[in-house]
């Protein structure tokens, strides 16, 4: 088997130098002398959900982007970089006081970017790409007003950083100098705008994103040491190391790679990569998305104690503090798995996002090391938590699903909640295709499909010629139905283990 892998290295190699750009090429290789030859998901675009009830959420994801103004998520961006309002901004977490903390001023714009980016290439809608191609115009209209690569909506963001960046750091969790996740703005802004750029090609996304990696790297990262970065990160930062990889692996600056180095939250990587479970009483959500952004650098730099703490957090997290339905914590904080049954009939039970952020992880390590018992762990949050999550009449999400029986749960409104929740639960209906199935990248037959959930849907491999269709009505039947398409006769064969 050794043999055979170094083989495909060889082989993909000299594919590499051939056929792609130098930059692409010190990546890929990269890459590939890791020994990440990974399973890899499918386009988006190359999926399609067939009737279903995640047909449906897709269809009611797709209504509520159609019915969000893009003007009014706008609204703060403008207003901080001194341009004029085109619409009011909503309420809710957009523009109320929350807890004492303030607003998180436009914080679901990230999100939107990301969610549209996904929904279009998983229904092909131009609108949403239309869409997409005027909010990108905007963001840059308050770069370029800006004139230094800022793109914030949060509140005098420009002067808290500036604090900051002197030394002024007061933190906990979830405010540094008194304002709410401002690190946790900028990793999702990002975010969004990879996925625009990654996800639908728009060329207009990369330049605004390296602006304000550049903006936060250069005015804040620079000029502080590295314990006070430690001292910044105890505030919910979501995985801004991951948005710092993503901006390397993108462009091939090393400056990004250097910055992601230092946004690893030494708290948590240190310990878990260890394999010790100090999780208890910690903020759950605020730890998930990290250990995503310590895999991904992981994968860019060899150094296998993020990939260590990494596997260690998902195997404690699934193993000791996971419900039935796959969620976690209560209250959004991790507790000892001997609490199990006293917190049962608490009100706030597992936090949505919590679960959208551990599909994330489990996308991400089931990439490099596929098996049945991730897979299996992604269908039981998927179906039991994150479908159960929204209102089957209109498709807003909610925030906690208490595990009480016969408790009831509150849904978030069209226009005055945007809460976290509702941030994560705007992407997960724009992607419920990505895990459907994947392949052996490296392969050397290259033809191998798995198919790792069973739900309706038509998988379109035109680079392969092959048409995989889905068809069962689960759970009220257990027969699962295939057929294969082939424009021409080939072998198709079981992946690697």
């Amino acid at each position: 088997m050794e043999c055979k892998r170094l083989l495909r290295v060889a082989l993909n190699l000299l594919l590499i130098i051939v056929l792609v750009s130098p930059v692409k090429a010190t990546l890929q290789v990269r890459k590939l002398l890791l020994g990440d030859l990974v399973e890899t998901y499918f386009p988006l675009k190359e999926v399609c959900l067939l009737d279903s009830p995640f047909l449906s959420l897709q269809q009611q994801g797709k209504e509520y982007l159609y019915w969000l103004n893009p003007d009014s998520l706008l609204h703060f961006y403008r207003m901080e970089a001194g341009l004029p309002s085109k619409a009011a901004p909503y309420a809710g977490w957009e523009s109320q006081d929350v807890w004492g903390a303030g607003p998180l001023r436009g914080g679901f714009l990230g999100f939107y970017l990301s969610s549209i980016s996904m929904m279009y290439q998983s229904t092909g809608d131009k609108e949403l790409l239309k869409r997409l191609r005027y909010v990108l115009k905007e963001l840059e209209l308050c770069q370029k007003a800006g004139k230094d690569g800022f793109l914030l909506g949060l509140k005098d963001g420009r002067k808290l950083f500036g604090e900051v960046a002197s030394g002024k750091i007061k933190t906990n969790n979830p405010t540094v100098n008194g304002a709410w996740a401002p690190v946790y703005l900028i990793n999702k802004m990002l975010l969004g705008l990879s996925s625009a750029y990654t996800q639908c090609g728009v060329k207009e996304a990369l330049p605004i994103l390296t602006r304000l990696a550049d903006w936060f790297g250069y005015q804040v990262l620079d000029k502080l040491t590295d314990d006070q970065i430690q001292q910044l990160l105890i505030c919910e930062h979501g995985s801004i190391n991951e948005s710092y990889v993503e901006a390397y692996e993108l462009t091939g600056e090393k400056r990004f790679l250097d910055w992601a180095r230092r946004l690893n939250d030494r708290a948590m990587w240190f310990p878990l990569s260890e394999g010790k479970d100090i999780l208890f009483g910690w903020h759950a959500n605020t730890q998930i998305p990290k250990f995503t952004g310590f895999h991904k650098y992981y994968q860019f730099t060899g150094d296998k104690r993020f990939l260590t703490a990494a596997t260690n957090f998902w195997n404690i997290v699934t193993q000791n503090h996971t419900w039935v339905i796959g969620g976690n914590s209560t209250g959004e904080h991790f507790f000892p798995k001997e609490e199990f049954a006293e917190r049962l009939l608490l009100e706030g039970g597992p936090e949505t996002c919590n679960s959208v952020n551990m599909l994330r992880l489990t996308e991400s390590l089931f990439s490099q090391c596929p098996d049945a018992t991730k897979a299996s762990y992604y269908e039981r949050v998927l179906f039991n938590h994150i479908l159960s999550a929204y209102d089957s009449e209109k498709g807003m999400c909610c925030y906690f699903t208490s595990m009480r029986p016969g408790h009831y749960r509150i849904y978030a409104s069209r226009d005055s909640s945007f809460w976290c929740c509702g941030h994560t639960g705007l992407e997960s209906p724009a992607k419920l295709g990505k895990f459907i199935y994947s392949h052996r990248k490296g392969s050397i037959n290259g033809d191998d499909i798995r198919v790792n959930l069973f739900i309706p849907s038509v998988l379109s491999w035109k680079e392969k010629g092959i048409e995989l269709v889905q068809q069962n009505r689960l759970p009220e039947s257990e027969q699962v139905n295939f057929t294969l398409s082939l424009k021409k006769k080939k072998k198709i064969g079981p992946s690697y283990s």
